[in-house]
């Protein structure tokens, strides 16, 4: 990111799941780089991806 725009934009987030959790969600989450990895391997690497 460029210097003069520092300050201007969240370069971090990350969600709170506390309430998810609290209201009975125990299930797990897709990392970043597997969720990638399955949208380029199982979706843009198709024959048909726009579709």
């Amino acid at each position: 990111m460029p210097l003069s725009l520092r300050g201007q934009y969240q370069s971090y987030t990350q969600a709170d799941m506390t309430r998810l959790r609290a209201a009975g969600y125990t299930g797990h989450f897709t990392s970043l780089e597997e969720g990638i990895r399955r949208y380029v391997q199982d979706y843009l690497a198709t024959a048909t991806p726009y579709y």
